[in-house]
């Protein structure tokens, strides 16, 4: 049941955060038999499968994730991390930039390889930096000022653009 789920992601979780991604991936494996239907859990997996270097695992947790929903901005990075380590730069480069339009209208940071070059408007950024100046548009858009979870003028990583 998803109870279970859940307590099978919790202890996958705990060996992730110790670097046991064997162990983490056993724990996963169990937690997506017990709750199918749980994209975090399939999530969790594909992170497992990708410090394992299983891309083709990663590929295949992320898309079932994504089924389940289309808006799970992780997925899309994780799944652009496995393309760019297959060296399937255009299909990472696809991800990387869902990644952006997901997190987009979120508040809480989507971790990603930095710096990772995505396009904003001709301008090659760092897709840290690309998430903020999309919270930004959208706020404006929207009549508020300011960024959703970015500071103006922070400096994200070296080399790249800043969020204003």
């Amino acid at each position: 049941n998803n109870n279970d789920g859940e307590a099978w992601k919790k202890k996958g979780n705990r060996y992730m955060q110790n670097g046991d991604f064997a162990q983490a991936l056993d724990m996963y494996d169990l937690a997506v038999e017990a709750d199918p239907t749980n994209h975090k859990i399939l999530g969790n997996r594909a992170a497992a499968h990708l410090s394992l270097q299983n891309y083709s695992a990663v590929i295949e947790d992320c898309n079932s994730a994504l089924q389940l929903d289309p808006h799970y901005a992780k997925a899309y990075v994780r799944m652009g991390m496995a393309y760019q380590n297959l060296g399937e730069l255009q299909s990472a480069h696809d991800c990387y930039q869902n990644a952006v339009v997901s997190a987009a209208g979120c508040r809480v940071p989507v971790p990603v390889p930095v710096p990772v070059p995505v396009l904003v408007q001709g301008q090659v950024v760092c897709l840290v930096a690309a998430i903020c100046i999309s919270r930004k548009r959208e706020q404006e858009q929207r009549g508020a000022a300011g960024a959703l979870g970015c500071r103006q003028g922070e400096k994200l990583c070296d080399g790249h653009a800043e969020a204003d």
